[in-house]
This record gives structure tokens, sequence and C-alpha cells, in this order.
């Protein structure tokens, strides 16, 4: 099965499965951590609450290199890995997906490994 063609129609809470991922990661391990910023072009090209193209998707496909990124209202999927958003991109996430105007804002996440040798920044 299409894991995020799965995802799309579904919420966080019918992943029984990602609960229990989400509940054994390691929050707050600064060192996995890598710096993403959501552009201005991203906000401006993101769809309101599509979860494959809102700015922080944008932003994880061009830092990453992955087609496969998701975002929901507490979680992010890059390919086959999942973690929660931290409180300022749940509220970013909210805010955009309301229709309040958002700024560009840089964030701090798990990639797994799999950010490219430069542009996480935005650059």
């Amino acid at each position: 099965m299409d894991y995020f063609r799965f995802a799309k129609d579904r919420g966080p809470s019918d992943f029984p499965v990602i609960k229990i991922h989400m509940a054994s990661l390691k929050v707050g391990d600064d060192e996995m951590l890598t710096k993403v910023r959501i552009t201005q072009k991203n906000i401006d090209e993101g769809i309101i609450e599509f979860c494959h193209d809102c700015p922080l998707a944008l932003a994880l496909r061009r830092v990453t290199g992955e087609k496969h990124c998701a975002v929901h209202p507490e979680m992010y999927f890059i390919a086959e890995f999942d973690a929660p958003l931290p409180p300022e991109a749940i509220e970013f996430v909210r805010a955009f997906d309301a229709g309040e105007p958002v700024k560009p804002i840089t964030l701090e996440l798990d990639l797994f490994g799999l950010e490219k040798k430069s542009g996480a920044d935005g650059n």
C-alpha cells in the first residue's frame, strides 16, 4: 500500500503504529536537529490544509530532496520516518491552515540524516 496516499485521507489518531514510534522517539536531542527555513516562496506556494503541499512540506522537500514529505497538525513525515512537530511549528501550521498571515520561520527538526549537503537553511 502506498503509505502517503493512505496517510493523506487519515489523521494522526488513525495510526497506532506511528503513535508507538513517536513515543519511542528521543525528543530534545539537539545533536540530531537541522535548521529548516520556511521561506516566503514556500508560504506563497503552499496550499492550505493539504499535508503534502503546505509551506513546511515544501521546505522539507527542498531541504531533503525527498518527494514524500507530509505535515499533519502535530507531526511530520519524511519518506518512511515520522516525528512530532515542535510547538512553534504546530502554531505555524495552525495559523497557515486557518488562513492567518504567517511569516518565514526557521525551525529545528530531525531530518533523519536525509538532509542535502547544502540548502537546509533555505539558501
